[in-house]
């Protein structure tokens, strides 16, 4: 465990340095084996009862718990990725085009994790079809389709089902929940090995416009 202090009169530590030394005492708090990245954390055999903190996994990393048979996030989530600043508008045309991939590392969802994707979008508010496909991998997770309306939320959670290369996910429902004419879909991936995430759009006519406004990843693995 290290603390930085400074010595002398009027000597201040920096913002950077104040963070460390806090993320030094919740290491020791939380009984931690070791700081690494999430490609470093080993076998959760190695480390039963023991945290450790995750650099890589989070905007300011993550803590992670093993109970000797597998890893789980400690607090059971954590927000892989997020922005509300709006990506560039897709416009002038008519092809599926993707406007934010996010990298999921090798190995993170384990057997029974899950990823939330949350989205909320501004279209041009006509008759229209604008298709949102979310894929993970070469995989089809989800595809909503979005006409008639002006704005539109969307709530994708894609689950593996006790295997690695095995996932249940949403086939087509917007914000909320309720019943549907669709099946659930299987994408099958294989997420023992590292993916992406990709949002993709697809506008029926050039002269429409399609606008990602927001867009966050959970990552759920208690």
């Amino acid at each position: 465990m290290t603390i930085t202090t400074r010595a002398g009169k009027g000597s201040r530590l920096t913002n950077a340095e104040i963070d460390g030394n806090w993320a030094e005492v919740a290491l020791l708090m939380l009984g931690a084996a070791r700081v690494c990245s999430f490609a470093a954390l080993g076998l959760a055999s190695d480390y039963a009862g023991k945290t450790a903190r995750v650099t890589d996994i989070g905007a300011h990393g993550s803590f992670w718990y093993s109970d000797g048979t597998t890893w789980g996030v400690v607090g059971g989530e954590v927000v892989l990725e997020r922005s509300a600043v709006a990506a560039s508008a897709v416009t002038g045309v008519t092809v599926e085009t993707t406007v934010r991939n996010i990298t999921i590392p090798a190995g993170l969802l384990g057997l029974n994790g899950a990823l939330e994707v949350l989205t909320k979008w501004s279209l041009t508010n006509n008759a229209n079809s604008k298709i949102a496909n979310f894929y993970l991998g070469a995989s089809v997770a989800a595809g909503i389709g979005m006409s008639g309306v002006g704005t539109y939320a969307t709530r994708l959670l894609i689950e593996n089902r006790g295997s690695e290369s095995s996932q249940i996910a949403s086939a087509g429902q917007g914000s909320g929940f309720g019943g549907g004419n669709a099946t659930w879909t299987a994408p099958a991936i294989n997420t023992a090995a590292a993916t992406t995430l990709s949002i993709r759009i697809t506008p029926a006519n050039a002269g429409d416009s399609a606008v990602l406004e927001s867009y966050q990843v959970i990552l759920r693995r208690p």
